[in-house]
């Protein structure tokens, strides 16, 4: 049950990453002209 969670924190954690880092690329485009 421990290991479970340890995983979903995991992907949990690699989602959000992935989901910031494309937010900030919006961002970015967003910003160019």
């Amino acid at each position: 049950m421990e290991e479970n969670i340890i995983h979903y924190r995991h992907i949990l954690l690699y989602y959000f990453k992935k989901c910031k880092r494309a937010a900030e690329a919006a961002v970015f485009m967003g910003t160019m002209p």
